[in-house]
């Protein structure tokens, strides 16, 4: 079965999508299922014939009957009875692995850093939309640590400002001042506090280093 897999993926007729690829364990396919699958995805019918694929796969009739009833059961597929033109026809439906392919990669990108996303959505009081999620994903993959994003979220909220676009704009500058934690925000803010005081007091002294 293993061998029959690998020829498919070969094959430069088939178009096998990675997620299904590299997930179909999670969704308990099994390599029979898998390969019956990748047929059901590259045929250009959506028409159920199981002989067909029998004939196709080299599979026994049987065999292909009891694989798609197991991918039925588990919510895989769906075979639907459709009327086309005077004639009633089982069709297939690939709607649910999709469904399921896409839950996977809303839950794996939830799960990448569920503290931050969970933090900007309660900060703004709303969920986030799939842009500000590939942003936020963006922000992490550039090396951008949830504690330093965390401190940017303050300083946001902090100016009554909601917006992954301002969140942004603090990191960029950030970035080019070398912030990277939040000992450096720290740091940043206190020198900005002592240059401030020194040039809103024309009165400042150092009395420290006051010589007679």
């Amino acid at each position: 079965m293993r061998d029959k897999v690998l020829d498919l993926i070969k094959s430069k007729d088939m178009s096998i999508p990675r997620l299904l690829l590299f997930n179909y364990k999670s969704l308990n396919i099994t390599e029979e299922e898998l390969v019956v699958l990748i047929y059901l995805l590259n045929t250009t019918s959506d028409l159920y014939n199981p002989k067909d694929i029998s004939d196709d796969l080299k599979f026994e009739l049987v065999n292909v009957l009891t694989i798609v009833s197991g991918l039925t059961e588990k919510g895989i597929i769906n075979i639907n009875m459709e009327t086309r033109g005077s004639k009633s026809s089982e069709v297939i439906d690939l709607g649910p692995l999709f469904n399921k392919l896409t839950t996977l990669v809303v839950n794996e990108e939830k799960t990448k850093d569920t503290t931050i996303f969970t933090a900007i959505e309660n900060e703004f009081a709303r969920a986030l939309t799939p842009i500000e999620y590939d942003l936020i994903n963006a922000w992490l993959d550039n090396g951008y640590t949830e504690e330093l994003i965390n401190e940017a979220l303050k300083e946001a909220i902090y100016n009554n400002v909601t917006s992954l676009k301002y969140i942004d704009k603090i990191l960029e500058a950030w970035n080019k001042k070398g912030i990277k934690t939040k000992e450096d925000v720290v740091a940043d803010k206190k020198k900005f506090k002592e240059r401030k005081q020194v040039k809103s007091d024309p009165f400042y002294y150092d009395w420290l280093n006051d010589e007679e």
